[in-house]
């Protein structure tokens, strides 16, 4: 792809526009709000509105977390302030605020630390991680991540371990390990397809597209074209399932990044017509979103490839707009692409002069985005050192953890088998005791039949016989006759 077409691959950190499903979970809780009557209730329902409207409405939504701060600390309610806190952690995220956001979630890790919340810590340690990862601190994003999916574990919180699992496949994309990057999406994509979540298979399914895309791209580069042509084929299929699945649910942030990214990929295959049509339809969605950072990388896009169809007019038309609406924004490297643009344009169409003011302007913008740069180089390498000693923490501890698991396990099949060999053998004394007994019972009625016989026999016998006395009496009369 030409380097002047903005490619931004949608990795789905976050989602940015309200769906049809989302507005009707707001109005809900609204319903439910003009009926609450107490404060507790009242405090859970305003912080499910600021959670739905954060970022979108970052001030309604951290007005809303202030209203539910004063609330719990009126009543007590310990975990009404933790949830408050966590909110406020949601909107400064929102804002660009990291070092903010961080300080809120801090104070509410403390408490659902204090009142043992495994699911609302989950949550507060991954949020934590995406602002360490705004803040480029990657050893401590990664971290957080761990701790969210240890937390999500404990709890069987499928939802939660999806969610962690694939910010840590993030890391690894921008690392460029597309293999460890695999290993962790694949898990989460399956982790959410357990749960039914389509929200999640769906921003899954695209970030695995991204890894295909690039790796097309990679293969071309290097001449390898049947391989390249199988994963740009993989790609597609996988960007328009992702899209097909956030359309189910109206989720047109999801639905512009898939069909943005499908367009950065026919441009690369040379198909110029596909190409417009994606970034006229990923434009279309973003402008009912009034998204204008989207709307002006499309706009630009389509701006370079009027240019290379030698249509002037139509090009400095479409990179004009694309300037005007991120004009007013942080946006500096779209604007110095817009504007380095522009001056190819007025170059190439004969306007020298228009093209010198714009590239000065262009150079302008570009060491401004150099100075930045050189600042985040320097972090870079800081990060990176430190994300290797945590990894390798991290891994020596997940190892720690599964020989434990391992020994548990198996000390519990052993403990299990010698007790069913110890009951078998109390078992079998029994019987065997069981046996003598019914043994000795047998003989003491064999000896007592054969007694009793004895003494009958006797008894008998007694009775034939004459008695002592009447022999000595006979004797003494045999004698007298003789």
């Amino acid at each position: 792809m030409n380097y002047r077409i903005i490619v931004l691959l949608g990795l789905f950190v976050f989602y940015f526009q309200l769906g049809a499903q989302e507005k009707r979970n707001v109005d809900s809780l609204y319903k439910r709000l003009a009926a609450a009557k107490s404060d507790t209730l009242r405090a859970n329902l305003l912080t499910d509105i600021s959670t739905q409207l954060y970022r979108n409405y970052p001030d309604s939504a951290m007005a809303l977390a202030k209203r539910v701060f004063e609330l719990s600390s009126n009543s007590n309610y310990k975990m009404g302030k933790g949830r408050a806190f966590y909110c406020m952690g949601l909107v400064q995220q929102a804002r660009g605020k990291f070092d903010e956001s961080i300080n809120y979630l801090n104070q509410a890790q403390v408490i659902f630390e204090e009142l043992k919340r495994p699911k609302e810590l989950s949550s507060v340690y991954n949020t934590k991680g995406l602002s360490y990862y705004g803040k480029n601190e990657i050893p401590d994003a990664l971290s957080s991540y761990y701790e969210s999916i240890k937390m999500s574990e404990k709890i069987n919180d499928i939802a939660g371990q999806a969610t962690a699992n694939g910010n840590v496949g993030l890391i690894y994309y921008e690392q460029n390990n597309y293999d460890k990057c695999l290993e962790y999406w694949n898990l989460a994509l399956s982790l959410d397809e357990k749960i039914g979540n389509i929200k999640g298979i769906a921003r899954h399914t695209g970030n695995i597209a991204n890894i295909y895309y690039r790796k097309a791209k990679n293969l071309k580069a290097e001449g390898k074209l049947p391989e390249s042509n199988k994963n740009y084929s993989k790609a597609i299929e996988l960007y328009t399932k992702a899209f097909e699945m956030d359309e189910k649910i109206d989720y047109k942030s999801g639905m512009a990044q898939h069909i943005g990214n499908m367009a950065n990929l026919f441009y690369d295959l040379g198909d110029t017509a596909k190409t417009m049509e994606y970034y006229k339809k990923a434009f279309s969605i973003y402008e009912t979103m009034n998204d204008k950072l989207g709307m002006s990388r499309q706009l630009g896009n389509l701006g370079w490839i009027y240019l290379e169809m030698k249509k002037y007019t139509e090009a400095e038309k479409n990179t004009r707009t694309a300037i005007e609406i991120v004009k007013n924004t942080k946006a500096l490297d779209l604007l110095y692409n817009w504007y380095d643009n522009l001056s190819i344009i007025h170059e190439t169409s004969g306007d020298y002069k228009s093209a010198l003011g714009s590239y000065k302007t262009s150079i302008m913008l570009r060491d401004s985005l150099f100075n930045i740069d050189k600042v985040k180089k320097t972090l870079e390498t800081q990060m990176n050192f430190e994300f290797e000693k945590k990894e390798a923490v991290a891994k020596e501890e997940r190892a720690r953890q599964v020989v434990i698991r391992n020994a548990f396990i198996g000390g519990f099949v052993l403990m299990f088998l010698m007790a069913i060999i110890v009951y078998r053998g109390y078992r079998n004394k029994q019987k065997a005791n069981k046996i003598v007994s019914e043994q000795k019972e047998l003989l003491q009625e064999k000896n007592k039949a054969i007694t009793d016989s004895i003494h009958y026999a006797k008894r008998i016998q007694n009775a034939h016989l004459p008695s002592k006395e009447y022999i000595t009496k006979k004797m003494d009369e045999l004698k007298r006759k003789s």
